[in-house]
């Protein structure tokens, strides 16, 4: 008896296609529904982050029918010293606009995104660290990050400014 295919594959998209964002506009509302306050968020990414050797944009898709179901992308950032996170000047990638339809969580595609991104950010863009933000408040989605091997850090950049009543930071080496 031979294997059954993956009910999910994960492959790069374009930021600009429409399953990008139809996807990204539903991650948006359900981040907005989550907390409504404006200072919560951190809803940027745009075509140049996301551009060969600098990050990439996935969709997750339901094999059998196409059919997009998440997404996530990871992007090249540069942390200094005073990010409390390193020593020295170092590149990493951030992971970004992370994101599964309400009716396919909990089949493990979170997991997949992730790991599909490590590659992509090992492979491609020549990283070896990545990190993200999260909203203190997503349960599910900081249980997903440390599943996938991330643990705390201390906030950085942008998100050293909001503060924690809205930003939880991780990392993890790759």
């Amino acid at each position: 008896m031979s294997p059954s295919p993956p009910k999910y594959a994960v492959r790069k998209t374009s930021l600009a296609s429409a399953e990008a964002q139809a996807l990204i506009g539903q991650l948006n509302q359900a981040l907005y529904d989550a907390n409504p306050n404006p200072a919560a968020h951190s809803w940027t990414i745009s075509t140049q982050d996301v551009a060969p050797g600098l990050g990439a944009f996935v969709i997750a898709y339901k094999t059998d029918t196409n059919e997009p179901v998440g997404c996530g992308a990871i992007r090249k950032i540069v942390l200094d010293e005073s990010s409390g996170l390193t020593e020295h000047t170092t590149t990493v990638a951030e992971l970004k606009r992370m994101f599964v339809k309400k009716e396919f969580r909990g089949e493990r595609i979170g997991r997949l995104i992730v790991a599909a991104l490590e590659v992509i950010a090992k492979e491609e863009c020549g990283v070896d660290r990545l990190v993200l933000e999260t909203g203190p408040y997503l349960g599910d989605a900081i249980r997903l990050y440390e599943k996938c091997g991330f643990e705390n850090i201390p906030l950085f950049g942008e998100y050293a400014e909001k503060g924690p009543e809205f930003s939880a930071c991780f990392g993890k080496s790759i």
